[in-house]
């Protein structure tokens, strides 16, 4: 080789050892400048987490500011899904170190979750069908390997259901809701859930210091905050309840709302929702690899200067319940099922609204009580008085009364005769007192609840006037509180008739029929199709007695730090009703005879000595009371010789029972709407509550 040839060897191999000095110097510096970085930051990431910090939800006052609804502190238990021991995952790497199918463990899976969630330590076998190597298996604890078999010790193995099974230790939980909190743990994936809100005291010390040695990887005690309803069942329908916000929300409500977030579901929580929450804070927290906090010097320079995001609190809503009058109609109801609703006449807020039979709010989350309830044949769900709807019965005579007076058809002391019964066509219908009421006026109809006065005013007038003066008193339209589902109620228009009536030919084809004279008959008296909502009787009553057009509010305001935002304004007087004030002077006369006149049928419920003490608490104060029983038919129950039905013992063959009114009878303040289902006379049943009621706003107890 010659010389030159080996000075340019030299030179090669000192330009290649310099070329990878100088990526070598170039690697190192990309990492002590940038890979540092973001090795730094993704550290950094592993280590300090964020924590929300609850924000007080406003609280739901009544008229008078008094506190119904407020949050409490609680204890709550997340999960990690990034932590925590998920059973699917451990046991697909075990199939492929195995080299086995997935599809080989579907059903030892089944048996290992249903042993691991019941403590039973019993092992479960999998077979492989080839030898299996001990060192195959000895990285899971709790597996061992035996000939051609593998067998898994349920309260060894890290599961997703262990884990569970070791809070139940704590917490006593049913094995439908251990298996519920298992599934929410097995796909929580890389984010965090919510397991169990407001676990007791007790609960909380023994799992926190479990989680502090590890041994429940991926549980997070974390503070919380519970919706406290101070008066257990009170007002249920009114104030709704509230449950966790679900996965299509939250993917739906993108940034609106966060996992484990509560969110009102029905009545104010739900309608008054976008004001009662506020916002989470956040507290930044360094965490050490058991998921404990990291507290010292080293933490402090960690987070730096940003440790916590203070939360902002929801604003308070004020209703226009009167709680001691909610109080007073939920205590005077002593049916089984029914609702009362109490509204001011001057202005329609409602004083108070209860639906029967009610739910517990403070327990409806509790899933074994919210399965009792869902599945509770008397229904305690259903707000019967804005999303049932019954046949009115007699309360509703007063609509027909004011029809014929303002068509003309009849005056304020236009008088019929009632010999008992009435016969149209071939069709007779007898009144409730067979030996007839003999000739009566307007007001002499509607305290004597006469059937045949009405049968022969119908005979006049027909459906049309019926339905328009229906319409007038609000009849057929949904309340609009937002409080959850409404109905219309039904007024028997012709199109609706079509719907229901029909004749046959004879090949057997249906053909509508239209509403006929014998439908506006049976309506006349609140019976056949029409039908209404015990709101909308309260409302009809409360126009009445204002003359006045009143409509229903619920919510009064919003209270917020700097002032009042009023959410219903109602201070506008209401315009008045289409219906001369002579008229409604003739039906409240006649409303006023129901109670005080003592031909009336609501006159013993009242002034006997058996009468309730709120009847009594009126009387002493000098007030009279105004409203109409009503006694509305179920089933056609069969009489004795002498026309008086014959009652049965069943439950669901009794007759409706409703009382609607208004006091003080001359200068009215206040309307009340009773119905107590299967409950039988109106006068029984009904009325003492309404009294109750009534005294409870005029009289309160303390004063009485």
């Amino acid at each position: 080789m010659s010389r030159q040839d080996r000075a340019f060897r030299a030179l090669a191999f000192g330009g290649l050892v310099l070329t990878a000095f100088a990526l070598l110097a170039g690697r190192v510096a990309w990492l002590a400048l940038v890979a540092h970085e973001r090795a730094s930051e993704a550290i950094n990431r592993q280590v300090i987490t964020e924590e929300p910090i609850p924000h007080e939800r406003g609280r739901i006052l009544d008229r008078n500011r008094r506190v119904i609804v407020n949050s409490m502190p609680a204890i709550d238990l997340w999960v990690d899904g990034k932590r925590a021991l998920q059973t699917g995952p451990r046991l697909r790497r075990l199939s492929r170190r195995l080299g086995i199918p997935p599809k080989a463990f579907d059903e030892p899976r089944k048996l290992l979750a249903t042993r691991a969630l019941m403590g039973n330590p019993e092992e479960v076998e999998v077979v492989v069908g080839r030898p299996v190597s001990p060192t195959q298996v000895s990285y899971l604890p709790g597996v061992r390997a035996e000939r051609d078999s593998v067998f898994i010790n349920p309260l060894d193995f890290p599961s997703s259901e262990r884990l569970v099974f070791r809070l139940h230790r704590y917490l006593n939980l049913s094995l439908r809701r251990r298996r519920l909190l298992a599934n929410r743990i097995e796909y929580a994936g890389s984010r965090e859930r919510l397991l169990v809100s407001d676990i007791p005291t007790g609960a909380w010390h023994a799992i926190a210091a479990e989680v502090s040695v590890g041994r429940l990887k991926g549980i997070i005690v974390r503070q919380g905050r519970r919706r406290a309803y101070r008066y257990d069942r009170l007002a249920y329908h009114v104030l709704g309840y509230m449950n966790e916000v679900t996965e299509e929300e939250l993917k739906v409500g993108a940034g609106t709302f966060k996992t484990g977030e509560l969110i009102g579901r029905t009545g104010v929580e739900r309608r008054m929702e976008a004001y009662l929450r506020g916002t989470d804070g956040i507290r930044y927290v360094v965490r050490d690899s058991r998921g404990n906090p990291v507290k010292g010097q080293w933490a402090e320079e960690l987070l730096g200067d940003t440790h916590r995001l203070e939360p902002r609190g929801g604003h308070d809503v004020e209703l226009t319940l009167e709680l001691e009058v909610q109080k007073a109609a939920e205590k005077s109801f002593t049916g089984r099922r029914g609702a009362v609703v109490v509204m001011d006449v001057r202005n329609g807020e409602v004083l108070a609204m209860a639906s029967f039979p009610t739910p517990d709010p403070n327990r409806i989350r509790q899933s074994a009580y919210n399965r009792a309830v869902i599945t509770h044949g008397e229904k305690p769900l259903v707000n019967r008085v804005l999303a049932d709807h019954y046949a009115p019965a007699s309360t509703f005579k007063v609509v027909t009364a004011l029809a014929g007076l303002r068509e003309g058809t009849i005056r304020p002391h236009y008088g019929a005769y009632c010999p008992g019964q009435f016969t149209l066509g071939e069709t007779t219908w007898a009144c409730w007192h067979r030996p007839g009421h003999g000739a009566l006026d307007v007001a002499g109809a509607i305290r004597h609840s006469c059937n045949v006065f009405f049968y022969k005013l119908a005979e006049r007038l027909g459906m049309d006037p019926i339905l328009d003066t229906a319409r007038v008193l609000g009849f057929g339209e949904m309340a609009g509180l937002s409080l959850g589902p409404e109905v219309n109620g039904v007024l028997p228009t012709d199109s609706y008739c079509r719907t229901r009536k029909y004749w046959i030919d004879e090949r057997g084809r249906k053909h509508p029929l239209s509403c006929t004279l014998g439908d506006a008959i049976n309506a006349s008296i609140g019976q056949g199709f029409i039908t209404t909502t015990p709101y909308q009787l309260a409302l009809a009553y409360a126009r009445i007695a204002s003359g006045n057009s009143i409509q229903a509010r619920i919510v009064r305001r919003v209270v917020t730090d700097k002032d009042e935002q009023l959410v219903d304004n109602r201070e506008v007087e209401p315009p008045r009703l289409d219906i001369p004030e002579a008229h409604l002077e003739v039906v409240r006369e006649g409303l006023r005879q129901v109670v005080n006149d003592e031909r009336g049928t609501a006159y013993r419920a009242f002034h006997l000595d058996s009468a309730s003490g709120g009847a009594v608490r009126l009387r002493q104060a000098g007030i009279e009371v105004a409203g109409k029983t009503g006694t509305a038919q179920v089933r056609k129950l069969r009489r004795d010789r002498h026309g008086v039905k014959i009652r049965t013992d069943d439950y669901a063959s009794q007759d409706h029972a409703w009382f609607a009114g208004f006091a003080p009878a001359k200068d009215p303040v206040v309307a009340v709407a009773v119905f107590v289902e299967h409950g039988g006379s109106g006068g029984k049943a009904a009325a003492p509550i309404a009294f109750e009621v009534l005294a409870s706003v005029l009289v309160p107890e303390e004063q009485g």
